[in-house]
């Protein structure tokens, strides 16, 4: 086996590239995004906790975890949600 300068610095190169791989996929947009369907309006109470609370949540947790917020029955009626 030939070790050269030239092949440990290649190597060395990669598993840098392979490791910053992650921080850079997170980067990219939440690890975890879920849906949130209220069906009262936007202006009602409980509505406005819950946007106030996915805000929260994304700045806790680094923007790692996404919650969004559907307000006026966007994702269906009560029972549908």
């Amino acid at each position: 086996m030939n070790i050269t300068r030239r092949g440990v610095v290649g190597t060395t190169a990669t598993l840098a590239g392979a490791l910053a791989l992650p921080a850079v996929g997170r980067a990219a947009g939440p690890e975890f995004v879920y849906k949130l369907g209220v069906d009262l309006p936007a202006a009602h109470p409980t509505a406005v906790w819950a946007k106030n609370a996915a805000d929260r949540i994304k700045t806790e947790t680094d923007g790692r975890f996404e919650v969004q917020v559907f307000p006026n029955g966007a994702l269906g009626s009560s029972t549908d949600t």
